[in-house]
């Protein structure tokens, strides 16, 4: 086995919810299920703090690699400076954690999960993480895909394709939020309208993408840019299979809820 990337993740919001304490493997969840190597994955985490958030958590979080095992680790009691809000946890312990991770070699991973807080560091093991075999590499079948893609009967929502001289694709999706319609105190995403970017993704063949994808969270846009208040979150992960340049299926896994969006999308005349 060889080491896997460490890349940091951060606090989204509060969904479900499990006890630490437990650690039972139906608090994690992973998209897609089964990693494959050398592709990113999204790892997500329903866990309970041993003491109150008080109304901030930790955005400097880990997954790291020691041969096979993988630990993912959470420092609840780190300085406010790396800390954001996350609303409606004054109060609680009950958090929902993100990672995305890329790990080299197949194989099967023992994963962990440890906590540091004013109590100490707790580390317990969540799980087997089995990565399958690499795929062969893939050259993509369509150019000139740049355009906007969007279905007839979910108007006003799309997804904007770029796609650059050697085939790559920088992927932006624009889709709805329930709006303020809807009463709840935590933030979520399916109440707030959001962008969800795939900006390091891979074709795994000729005529599919696959990203995950990442939301941002900054700053008001009104205000001076303040490059510490910015984080980008794995969210899930996207695929695209293209039938040819103008008709594209797109299939959407979210970490957070397990929930899956797939459609059909036509690219917009312009």
């Amino acid at each position: 086995m060889t080491a896997m990337h460490r890349i940091p993740y951060v606090l989204l919001a509060l969904f479900s919810m499990a006890s630490l304490e437990s650690l039972a493997a139906e608090a994690l969840g992973i998209v897609p299920a089964r990693p494959v190597a050398g592709e990113p994955f999204v790892l997500v985490y329903n866990g309970e703090a041993r003491t109150p958030l008080n109304g901030y958590f930790n955005l400097q979080s880990t997954v790291t690699a020691s041969g096979a095992n993988l630990l993912l680790s959470t420092d609840v009691d780190a300085p406010i400076g790396v800390r954001a809000p996350c609303f409606g946890c004054e109060y609680t312990n009950r958090y929902q954690t993100f990672a995305s991770a890329t790990v080299v070699a197949p194989g099967t991973y023992a994963l962990s999960r440890s906590i540091r807080d004013k109590q100490g560091l707790l580390q317990e093991v969540v799980s087997n993480l089995v990565v399958d075999p690499p795929r062969a590499a893939a050259t993509p079948q369509f150019r000139n895909l740049s355009g906007n893609y969007f279905a007839a009967d979910e108007n006003g929502a799309g997804v904007n394709v770029i796609q650059s001289a050697d085939g790559q694709l920088f992927v932006v999706w624009a889709t709805y939020g329930s709006g303020p319609y809807v009463q709840n105190s935590n933030y979520s995403p399916d109440v707030e309208a959001t962008w969800l970017v795939i900006s390091n993704g891979k074709w795994i063949s000729p005529t599919e993408f696959q990203g995950v994808m990442y939301t941002t969270i900054g700053g008001p846009y009104a205000s001076p840019w303040d490059a510490s208040k910015f984080y980008a979150s794995p969210f899930g992960v996207m695929n695209l299979r293209f039938t040819d340049r103008n008709l594209v299926d797109m299939d959407a896994q979210f970490a957070y809820n397990g929930a899956r969006k797939q459609k059909r999308l036509s690219r917009l005349p312009f």
